[in-house]
């Protein structure tokens, strides 16, 4: 552990951290629901439920990547380069996700197209 701690010390240290996280993992959360509404709002096609999932599914991976920058952070808070690829990292796999999906669902319908192609690759 770190000097001499005891184990209520750690406990207590373990606690105040999980805390923390779940206060970084709500805020975050909060912020990317907020921030993906107008798109959202935009994009609903009438099914209440998908919309729904699509919102929780935002808050959960914004949630996670509050939770994994904390982390990444918090013992390199001027490591620039860790920032930056924690961001760039989460943003990649958000948007690779995001436009596999649209790939998907335009596969599905027939609608395959340069047009669909362009607009999968605007996602990410």
């Amino acid at each position: 552990g770190k000097g001499g701690e005891n184990e209520e010390e750690k406990r207590e240290r373990k606690d105040r951290d999980r805390i923390e996280s779940a206060k970084v993992g709500t805020v975050s959360a909060i912020g990317g629901v907020l921030l993906s509404l107008p798109l959202a709002l935009s994009q609903f096609s009438g099914n209440a439920f998908n919309q729904f999932a699509d919102v929780g599914a935002t808050a959960l991976s914004c949630a996670l990547f509050g939770i994994v920058y904390r982390y990444a952070v918090r013992e390199n808070i001027d490591d620039f380069q860790l920032k930056g690829g924690v961001v760039g990292a989460f943003g990649l796999v958000r948007g690779v996700g995001q436009a596999e999906v649209f790939m998907d669902v335009a596969s599905n319908n027939d609608e395959l197209s340069f047009a669909a192609f362009a607009q999968a690759a605007a996602i990410c």
